[in-house]
Parts: C-alpha cells; structure tokens; sequence
C-alpha cells in the first residue's frame, strides 16, 4: 500500500473518530457497531467522565466499548480488570462478523 493512500485512511479515521466522540446522540446499541473507530484505551490515558473507549476483542475479532463512569487520570488498569467497576462500565461489542 503507498504512504499517500495510508495517509487519506489515517485522516478518514481520525474524522470518524471525531464525529463519533463528539455526536453525542449516538445510542449505544448503534456505537457498538462502529467500536472499532472509537478511540483505544492507552496505559496513562487521562479520560473525562462518559468517553468511550475501546479495549480488546470479543470471540469473533470485533471491538469491545467502554464507558468511562468518572474522570480517569493516568489510567493503569485496563478497563476489563474487576477492580474497575467505579471507573469503567461496559457497553458492549458487536457479534457481526460481516461489515
């Protein structure tokens, strides 16, 4: 693949990322689908109080969402740890294995 085509998908998925973070009409049963473009959990994150998040696959390969409950600063744990319950809340993954 030739670095002008990686670049224009590096910019569409930033935009995708951008209308999905600050849409905030999305429902969760429809974000779901589209998890793969939310932006990934990072170890020391600082992430406000109800962005979404993805971290690690479900059986079939897709994305699983999370919620932020709180304002996380410095993340450590990753937010599928049941010691996270105050600051993550699952929303879920998509089952589709078709796009």
């Amino acid at each position: 693949m030739n670095t002008e085509r990686i670049f224009k998908m590096r910019l569409l998925t930033l935009a995708i990322q951008t209308l999905l973070v600050t849409d905030t009409s999305i429902e969760e049963g429809d974000a779901i689908e589209f998890a793969e473009f939310y932006p990934a959990w990072e170890m020391g994150g600082n992430y406000g109080s109800n962005v979404w998040l993805r971290y690690g696959e479900n059986a079939v390969g897709r994305a699983v969402l999370y919620s932020t409950t709180r304002n996380v600063s410095n993340a450590q744990t990753s937010p599928d740890q049941p010691q996270n319950p105050s600051s993550y809340r699952l929303i879920g993954s998509s089952t589709k294995t078709d796009f």
